[in-house]
């Protein structure tokens, strides 16, 4: 998919989203979205995202959270993971909290299949531009 393509789409999903590299970016093979614009694509659905409690199972924190898409009814359950192999960050939780809002919300409007979330991977964060 190309920009103007993946722009197309997400502003589809969240007509007043401005068109802006930091918002986001394609990465090798695929389109990230930053937090900031998962953030108000759940606004502008009405998205209501909870979660479970926190465990942990062989040095994974995770979490459970479940979205309801209010505009379309759709309901879905998903996990947000985080470990000291997958983050270089020192809250583990936070991390997997905002990892499972993140796919929550593009589940529940059904583009998970094209859209990740920066939030996913430390690999996956926008890349830094040299100032000129």
């Amino acid at each position: 998919m190309d920009r103007e393509e993946a722009w197309a789409k997400i502003q589809k999903l969240c007509p007043d989203i401005e068109k802006s590299d930091d918002l986001a970016w394609k990465l090798r093979d695929r389109w990230i979205l930053s937090n900031k614009a998962v953030q108000r694509i759940a606004a502008h659905h009405k998205i209501i995202v909870t979660y479970g409690e926190p465990k942990e199972l062989m040095g994974n924190i995770y979490i459970r959270a479940t979205a309801r898409n209010t505009v379309t009814g759709l309901e879905i359950e998903t996990f947000g993971e985080s470990n000291s192999k997958n983050t270089i960050a020192k809250y583990p939780i936070a991390i997997a909290e905002k990892r499972a809002h993140d796919r929550a919300v593009l589940k529940s409007t059904e583009v998970y299949v094209d859209f990740y979330s920066e939030s996913e991977s430390d690999d996956w964060k926008k890349p830094k531009t040299k100032e000129v």
